[in-house]
């Protein structure tokens, strides 16, 4: 399934984006949280994106990207399910995923 619809791919390297993160709270013991501050990708899918976090193991290749967006639009969730199946949507957030990657759009 193709999921290069990501802003970064799965397994870049952290040193690839380092001048581009600030350092988080770690949200899991081993890895690594940033917030992705560079100006290169500020949209998600044409989307306004409010702030993309990246979760990287021990400081070497991206684990996890969670995508913030500024508001959440129908239109979305119509073009993520034709990459993605729809495993939970909340008030909160919704969790996507195929067979390569699990995707969190809060």
């Amino acid at each position: 399934m193709k999921t290069d619809i990501l802003p970064f791919p799965i397994g870049i390297e952290y040193s690839d984006l380092e001048f581009d993160l600030e350092i988080l709270p770690d949200r899991i013991k081993g890895y690594d949280s940033y917030i992705y501050v560079g100006k290169e990708v500020k949209n998600f899918l044409n989307y306004s994106t409010d702030k993309i976090e990246l979760i990287f193991y021990c400081d070497e290749f991206l684990q996890t990207v969670v995508i913030f967006l500024d508001k959440f639009d129908e239109n979305l969730n119509l073009e993520l399910l034709k990459y993605f199946e729809l495993v939970e949507e909340n008030d909160d957030f919704s969790t996507y995923q195929n067979n390569e990657v699990q995707l969190y759009i809060f």
